[in-house]
């Protein structure tokens, strides 16, 4: 069966703006999309990008393990991404106590590889990459 990829980028989107000052950095700006995919980008922001996930099978709602590429935008300077990847970061990393929204269940957010930041010279950005492991439930809505 189909891991329920959107109410998992719409439940980690709700848990990212929830981080204390992530919100104050980039209002409502997380894209649960690649950011190319973004008609208009507005930074600073983060973008969430579905890497993988396998059903339980001995529980098919279960998503363990899944894998989530979160990375953090800025045009001002890699202060400001650092800031906001380091935000993100500790908002989710500790996580490991199950918490709900809307029909998900997180059981366990970790960190496991970041990379930057890099100076996109193309798109004239500063860009931080982390890459989340993440077990979770999901229900019917």
């Amino acid at each position: 069966t189909r891991v329920p990829v959107r109410p998992i980028l719409a439940a980690f989107r709700t848990r990212i703006l929830a981080i204390d000052g992530v919100s104050a950095l980039v209002a409502d700006r997380v894209y649960p999309a690649h950011l190319a995919d973004v008609a208009e980008p507005a930074y600073p922001c983060v973008t969430l990008f579905h890497l993988r996930a396998k059903r339980g099978v001995w529980m098919p709602r279960i998503n363990d393990p899944g894998v989530l590429l979160i990375q953090s935008w800025s045009k001002v300077d890699m202060d400001e991404v650092l800031n906001l990847y380091e935000l993100v970061s500790e908002g989710l990393h500790t996580q490991v106590t199950r918490t709900s929204g809307g029909n998900v269940c997180f059981h366990e957010v970790r960190e496991v590889d970041s990379r930057g930041p890099t100076w996109v010279a193309e798109d004239s950005v500063w860009l931080m990459s982390a890459w989340i492991h993440y077990r979770a439930s999901t229900h019917p809505g």
